[in-house]
């Protein structure tokens, strides 16, 4: 007679069996649908955008000459910033983007069609990272493939992969930061590592574009947010020591090129030198509304063709940006004494600023970190909804 115990054995086996067979299949199509994603995502950048703007010829050449002789352009070794001519006159180049080209450079023959679809798979990771992010904080699988989904045909993050920029690496640094920051956040007293990672990414932030010299000390600054408790003050004081040390190259080389890193600024900008605070301000003001506009964002995008293609629809997807806002509410009703929301809020605000200091309207590349804090406050939106 068949024992009754193997009966039941023999049958939890095989309801488990199943499970682990649908499982594994959930899993491939799960894998097989993100890498046809990536196959769309890396489509036709060989003949779009058509040729190449001089912005990314000159960080591919840097990056190709750091990967055979170890100098830029103008034959310094392994520099801080990279003078670059472009458009008549020399502007400075950050270093991060040309470092990481570089390491391809070294074995792959330099071509447009590699350096685009290099810089498109950096900016496709960074939605995958963000799916990640969201399936830590909900705690559901659901909502971290759909926040990557999103993530991946948000217009402004792909309109940010086609070109081999300054940008193409700052969504993945700013994703990097808030994982960071996050997994950090859920201690009452940090490790060294969580430490030093938040410092890392804070110093990858500042070095990759330019608007980064704001928005990673403003970012730095919100930290402040977090200290609710004596541990949690002292490990913030070690993230902001950390993080000064890594701006030690940075103010090294303003002293030796004082107008090095800000005759950019002045030429795009409404701020010069002399001017006063109280013209100033109300620039300040009317640029951040005229960057905060749903007009833009929703309708009509960026004007620069290079920077969003004439004849399509905003930035942002309607439908996602309304579930930004549940989650902004769902925040302000349930979350808002929580430190990590009202960061995620800050962040966003804060993203802002570096755009609204220049003349340019809407310049989706100085906002680029405005849609990742996006795509973060719609994940309590998405838990409200499923």
């Amino acid at each position: 007679m068949t024992d009754p115990v193997e009966i039941k054995q023999s049958s939890d086996e095989s309801a488990r069996k199943p499970t682990g067979i649908l499982g594994r299949i959930r899993v491939l199509a799960i894998v097989l649908g993100f890498i046809l994603l990536y196959t769309f995502y890396i489509s036709a950048l060989s003949t779009n955008p058509p040729g190449f703007y001089v912005d990314e010829a000159a960080i591919s050449y840097n990056a190709y000459l750091i990967a055979h002789t170890g100098k830029n352009e103008v034959g310094t070794t392994l520099p801080v910033f990279f003078p670059v001519y472009t458009g008549g006159w020399t502007q400075y180049a950050n270093p991060t983007q040309i470092y990481l080209l570089a390491i391809p450079f070294t074995f792959v023959k330099p071509t447009i069609h590699f350096a685009r679809v290099y810089s498109a798979s950096w900016v496709f990771l960074a939605c995958l990272l963000l799916g990640l992010l969201a399936k830590r904080i909900s705690g559901k699988e659901s909502i971290g493939l759909l926040v990557a989904v999103i993530a991946i045909f948000t217009p402004w993050l792909f309109d940010v992969s086609r070109l081999v920029m300054e940008t193409f690496f700052y969504p993945a640094a700013l994703v990097l930061f808030l994982m960071a920051l996050y997994a950090a956040q859920r201690k009452e007293s940090w490790s060294w590592f969580n430490v030093t990672s938040i410092a890392a990414a804070l110093m990858l932030l500042t070095y990759t574009y330019t608007i980064g010299r704001l928005l990673g000390p403003l970012l730095a600054a919100g930290l402040i947010l977090f200290a609710t408790s004596q541990p949690r003050l002292v490990s913030v004081i070690k993230t902001w020591v950390f993080y000064a040390l890594s701006l030690l190259p940075l103010f090294v080389f303003k002293s030796q090129h004082p107008d090095a890193l800000t005759q950019r600024f002045y030429l795009i900008s409404y701020i010069k030198p002399n001017s006063p605070w109280r013209e100033i301000f109300p620039k300040f003001v009317r640029r951040y509304f005229e960057d905060l506009s749903l007009i833009n964002l929703l309708f009509n995008g960026d004007g620069n063709p290079r920077h969003h293609a004439d004849g399509t629809l905003g930035s942002f997807l309607i439908a996602a940006f309304a579930i930004v806002l549940i989650g902004f509410v769902v925040i302000i009703v349930r979350h808002w004494r929580g430190p990590w929301w009202r960061f995620v809020i800050f962040g966003a605000a804060a993203s802002i600023v570096p755009g609204a200091l220049t003349a340019d309207q809407f310049h989706s590349l100085r906002l680029v970190a405005y849609p990742i804090f996006l795509l973060v406050l719609m994940i309590p939106g998405l838990q409200f909804l499923l």
